[in-house]
């Protein structure tokens, strides 16, 4: 399994689960003994990961819970799991040793944990990343006793179409249908199946156990998620998923091709416009590689969108002309095409610090002055204000190092933007060109944030935003996100209302990734070409002000 992976060994007390000599409250749940027993056959045909798994021996470590009986990891590794336990206990002594086990070996990031499961063969893999694209099952455990088994991956989407979730409904999952569930897996031709499951906090383990056991024993990689994340991460994470899927296989994101793609497989009975092998588009890439890039994830490290923004980064290197600037889409304006693209491309240089972005990153910020010249466009200052801003923080992070400068910035433009702002109202309209001469203000004037105008600008921002709601114009959402976030105050606590009410709750939530799971619906006025790439980009944008700037910059 390679460096960082331990092996943790989860075992239940004689008299400690129900099933282990009583039987379970809820008839829906196998009892342990039953998911042991019904897997029985299934295990000698199971792989067995014993040989692959190197066991560490982490000192003793004890997960301190005030009330009610709690799971505990001895000496040995061993989880203990005493009657009435909750799932929340086990995931807490997980994290206990997997916190201990890091310090002591020096592992970077969060090392994948193996739990070994009580009379299965394999081992289930908790709080891992599965391998994107894989085709699988995710099931997801309630405290009330719901359950709800869904269908994820792209060949099992493309193979039985966008309906095929609704297979299994919520609350209506049993032990037949689970099975039925895992039985239909083994049916879709796919590399890698995984199975996920999730589970509320508060459930007891031994509504747990059972069912990752019974998952455990087909031989298909386990994925246990160890907890839910805030709203807002998980917002970012499910729109992540889909922009993800929705790549063109030339690593472009286009509104003519995309919803009808799910991973380079073409989905039944979506039509498409382009040809995914040869379109390009330097404003939608650009924006959908700023999601990804808000969130931390580059081409490089563990975690399954490396090679979808590699692919991205790849395809605007070549879209980018001789003169820095890049090429734009048919119906965009080429300045806020630039502007996406060149954000974008600064940003990957600010995390990795990658000479392979660091001349794009350059010619990039050269062509501004000449685009900005022949553009009239408000957004377009905005975004070029963003870029400056960027490669300044670049440049200071640098200097802080005590190492040379990498870019060269056109101090000349910088200012020319600002007195060109200044000339515009602000203080009252909170519409989209106002928070763009703002947002300007904001990035290159330091004097900004402490004017009246700039305050009540924020202010008017934040309320007109909310009072569209749902129909916002992205753009216009994510300059006022980006200006509220940077003033502050009560500004911003108005802008983070507006956020988890009208972007979070109108997240398209129904179906699977391969269709609109994780993105936001288009509303009636979009400034920017792109449809529903567009509006889930910049929408996810907005949602990772919270941390944006520390991500991208303090992630090297």
């Amino acid at each position: 399994m390679g460096r960082g992976v331990a092996c943790l060994v989860l075992c239940t007390l004689a008299t400690g689960l129900p099933g282990c000599g009583e039987a379970a409250a809820d008839a829906d749940f196998p009892t342990f003994l039953e998911a042991e027993a019904e897997v029985r056959s299934l295990q000698r045909a199971a792989p067995t990961l014993v040989g692959r798994a190197r066991r560490f021996s982490p000192t003793a470590a004890r997960d301190e819970i005030d009330e009610g009986p709690s799971a505990e990891v001895d000496e040995n590794a061993t989880i203990t799991i005493p009657a009435g336990a909750t799932w929340e206990t086990v995931q807490r002594a997980l994290h206990v040793s997997a916190g201990r086990r890091r310090a002591r070996e020096d592992l970077e990031g969060t090392p994948p944990m193996l739990v070994d499961l009580p009379g299965v063969s394999g081992y289930v893999i908790v709080d891992g990343s599965p391998k994107h694209g894989a085709t699988g099952l995710y099931l997801t455990l309630w405290s009330s006793g719901g359950l709800k088994a869904e269908a994820f991956g792209n060949a099992w989407i493309a193979h039985y179409g966008c309906e095929a979730r609704t297979t299994w409904k919520a609350l209506t999952l049993s032990r037949s249908t689970w099975r039925e569930a895992l039985a239909r897996l083994a049916e879709v031709p796919a590399v890698g199946p995984v199975i996920r499951i999730r589970a509320d906090a508060s459930l007891q383990a031994s509504k747990v156990v059972p069912f990752i056991a019974a998952a455990t024993a087909t031989g298909a990689d386990v994925h246990v998620h160890t907890g839910y994340r805030r709203k807002f991460d998980d917002a970012v994470g499910e729109s992540s998923s889909w922009l993800s899927a929705h790549q063109s296989p030339n690593g472009c994101w286009d509104e003519s091709v995309a919803e009808g793609l799910c991973d380079g497989h073409r989905m039944r009975d979506v039509p498409i416009s382009g040809d995914p092998e040869k379109i390009g588009n330097a404003g939608v890439t650009g924006l959908s590689l700023l999601a990804f890039l808000g969130a931390g994830y580059t081409n490089r490290g563990k975690h399954p969108f490396n090679r979808t923004v590699g692919r991205g980064l790849r395809h605007l290197k070549n879209l980018q002309r001789p003169n820095g600037a890049f090429t734009a889409r048919e119906g965009w304006d080429e300045a806020v095409a630039h502007g996406f693209a060149a954000l974008a491309m600064l940003e990957a240089y600010g995390m990795t610090g990658s000479p392979i972005f660091k001349g794009s990153a350059q010619r990039s910020l050269d062509a501004l002055a000449p685009l900005w010249s022949a553009s009239d466009n408000a957004l377009a200052t905005a975004l070029f204000a963003a870029v400056l801003k960027s490669a300044e923080i670049i440049n200071a992070d640098a200097h802080r190092r005590g190492k040379p400068l990498p870019l060269e910035v056109n101090e000349s433009l910088r200012e020319r933007l600002v007195r060109y702002a200044r000339r515009f109202d602000v203080g009252a309209a909170g519409d989209l060109e106002a928070g763009c001469w703002l947002l300007t203000r904001v990035f290159l004037d330091n004097d900004t944030p402490k004017e009246d105008d700039a305050l009540a600008g924020a202010m008017a921002l934040a309320k007109a935003v909310e009072k569209t709601g749902a129909q916002t114009d992205p753009a216009h959402l994510w300059v006022a996100t980006v200006v509220c976030f940077q003033l502050g105050g009560k500004r911003w606590d108005r802008m983070k209302r507006v956020l988890e009410k009208h972007v979070i709750e109108n997240q398209r939530m129904d179906g699977h990734a391969c269709c609109q799971k994780g993105s936001w619906d288009p509303p009636a006025t979009l400034s920017v070409p792109g449809d529903r790439v567009a509006s889930t980009a910049l929408s996810v944008m907005c949602l990772e002000f919270f941390y944006r700037y520390d991500k991208v910059f303090g992630s090297r």
